[in-house]
């Protein structure tokens, strides 16, 4: 039985090296390898090893390159190989490459150069576990389209006797399912495109290796993300609400994520402000929103905050968003609640949409929290009474749940929710992060 080949395409060929040995070191026992420093020649190669039998789980390519683009060679693949996951590679990729990838060519994650060795394997290593899991998932379909034909020609055999108003039935209910399949389809199809941008939970650890995330959409897809970004010894972080919820939130989201990356990259040393006052600027060109009369006016609530990794520094600015810092007080018999309050104003048109965002700064201590949030926990309705959780009952959870450790405050803050909602609706999106500083917060 032939081995699965793993193809790595780069027009730097010192690149395409240092990329075969470190992932033929890991894993060269179960997979051959192909390199190509020229992206035509690269679709031949694969050409010819399909047709030897080959087995090609995985193609990973560099962005930028002679002849043609990364993203139009992960296409070309995809439609040659449809199960084949696609990883892309650079530090030059735009948010339409990166879009374009993912809408065409099944791309499983996007890596910027100088990758970090432990993040490449990881990512690879679990592209390749995916590969196997719907490569497994098809083979279980292909048996039950089976067993569903064989079921279908039995009941075809006894349908002759079918009134007229059962078909008239039938007909109408393969409509409704036609029409909540392309629904679902959708939808299916953008949170794909959602969870590519969103933060590798293997980075995540790496950059805060004690936090937790409570993430509960309303639907499939959400209008609340969070996002992080290290630049150099500094690390951006954020929770976002976008207007809306569902397609509509999650499409601002992503917009969001995507003018975010752009920004701390383009220009380092930037303040959560700087950072905020731009992103209104770029969201407010890109939908052509200016505030006229009955103009929708998207946009989005947000805090943002960045911690130096040497000094433990944090920095915050905050748009109708605001952040929580919780202290140990040994003179006190509950934590000290520091509260980050946001500027009145949201990303977006608004009447004072032309000031400036306020930079708050703050010395972190050992064993603070800080605590960022959607307002969608707290505007759940619920309880006995079927009133809003409100902001107050938020604090005093979060000072009942101090002695606990920062990962399993999650599964309480998550049962404090399902039991307060009870058999009410869920009204909006819900997120809450918690980052809790200690000596190891930081991973090099």
């Amino acid at each position: 039985m032939k081995r699965s080949v793993i193809l790595c395409v780069d027009d730097e060929k010192m690149v395409l090296n240092s990329l075969k040995t470190e992932l033929k070191e890991y894993f060269g026992a179960q997979h051959l390898f192909e390199i190509s420093e020229d992206p035509k020649e690269a679709v031949e190669i694969f050409e010819n090893l399909i047709n030897d039998g080959y087995e090609i789980p995985l193609v990973i390519s560099d962005y930028i390159m002679p002849n043609m683009r990364g993203d139009e060679l992960l296409k070309i693949i995809h439609e040659k190989s449809p199960q084949t996951m696609t990883i892309m590679l650079t530090g030059q990729a735009t948010t339409e490459g990166i879009t374009n990838a993912v809408n065409w060519a099944r791309l499983y994650r996007f890596i910027s150069k100088p990758w970090n060795p432990k993040d490449l394997i990881l990512t690879v290593r679990e592209a390749l576990k995916s590969y196997i899991q719907d490569r497994q998932l098809e083979f279980k379909n292909q048996e039950l389209n089976e067993l569903n034909n064989e079921l279908e020609k039995k009941v075809e055999k006894r349908t002759h006797e079918i009134t007229f108003k059962n078909e008239m039935l039938e007909m109408q209910q393969m409509e409704l399912k036609i029409k909540n399949k392309q629904i679902t389809d959708s939808i299916k199809a953008a949170f794909i495109i959602q969870k590519a941008l969103l933060p590798a939970p293997e980075i995540l650890y790496q950059l805060f290796p004690h936090h937790f995330i409570f993430f509960k959409p309303k639907d499939i897809v959400s209008g609340d993300f969070f996002w992080c970004h290290k630049i150099e010894t500094t690390i951006y972080f954020a929770v976002a609400d976008c207007t809306g919820h569902g397609v509509p939130g999650a499409f601002m989201s992503m917009l969001g994520i995507s003018l975010l990356n752009e920004i701390v990259t383009d220009s380092a040393n930037k303040t959560p402000s700087d950072i905020l006052v731009e992103l209104r600027r770029k969201i407010k060109i890109l939908l052509n929103n200016e505030g006229r009369n009955k103009e929708h006016q998207d946009g989005m609530d947000i805090a943002l905050c960045s911690i130096n990794s040497e000094t433990k520094q944090l920095q915050y600015a905050g748009a109708f968003s605001c952040a929580y810092i919780m202290r140990k007080n040994e003179d006190l018999e509950k934590s000290e609640l520091i509260i980050l309050k946001a500027d009145r104003m949201p990303i977006g048109v608004y009447p004072t949409d032309n000031k400036p965002f306020t930079n708050q700064v703050i010395q972190l201590q050992e064993k603070d929290t800080i605590y960022l949030f959607s307002d969608g926990y707290i505007s759940q309705f619920g309880g006995e009474k079927g009133k809003k959780l409100n902001t107050l009952r938020f604090q005093d959870l979060l000072h009942q749940i101090q002695s606990n450790p920062i990962k399993s405050q999650r599964l309480v803050l998550k049962k404090f929710f399902r039991d307060w909602k009870k058999t009410e609706e869920q009204v909006d999106d819900v997120l809450v992060v918690g980052i809790k500083i200690c000596d190891s917060l930081f991973c090099e």
